[in-house]
């Protein structure tokens, strides 16, 4: 199969900032699998710059020490 052929077959998808926080939250999932084939290489990501600072800003607040704190003091 030729590159161009093989190109053609994959999906290009932008995944939703809630989608990459949901797969990194659960490792079971709908939005865990769509992660996992993206980063398998069977889903295209198609992304800017803007989305790539979206996901990360976002992740790095559900990372942080005073985001884990209240979630603890939750479940508690």
């Amino acid at each position: 199969m030729s590159d161009e052929a093989a190109s053609m077959k994959t999906i290009r998808v932008v995944l939703d900032t809630n989608v990459v926080v949901s797969a990194h939250l659960n490792s079971e999932g709908y939005e865990r699998h769509a992660l996992d084939l993206a980063l398998a290489g069977k889903l295209q990501l198609a992304v800017s710059e803007v989305i790539l600072a979206e996901y990360a800003g976002v992740l790095s607040r559900q990372n942080s020490p005073s985001r884990r704190s209240k979630s603890q003091n939750r479940c508690a």
